[in-house]
């Protein structure tokens, strides 16, 4: 018998724009230097919480309007652990 493959169960953390871009800050030094690059943080971003208790955070970045580039700046951070009081309620979805 093989062994079954075992999915991560992780779950989205629903966060507005505002949130995350509080908490962006504080989870990557880049994102001073990418808001005086002319890029914005997107609502595309996301937080992602696994069954350990650590987070994963996707933050999005794309260039102003009037920018004459057009590209997208994705980083991603794992194993984070945020405050939990620094989170609000947060609606939470399971991802497949």
């Amino acid at each position: 018998m093989t062994r079954r493959n075992r999915q991560s169960h992780r779950t989205i953390v629903r966060l507005p724009l505002e949130a995350l871009t509080i908490l962006a800050p504080s989870i990557t030094p880049l994102h001073r230097a990418m808001i005086s690059d002319g890029f914005a943080l997107q609502g595309s971003s996301s937080i992602h919480r696994s069954p350990h208790g650590t987070m994963t955070a996707r933050l999005v970045y794309r260039p102003s309007p009037r920018a004459s580039t057009v590209q997208s700046i994705v980083i991603t951070v794992r194993n984070i652990v945020l405050d939990s009081q620094a989170l609000p309620e947060p609606e939470t979805v399971r991802a497949f």
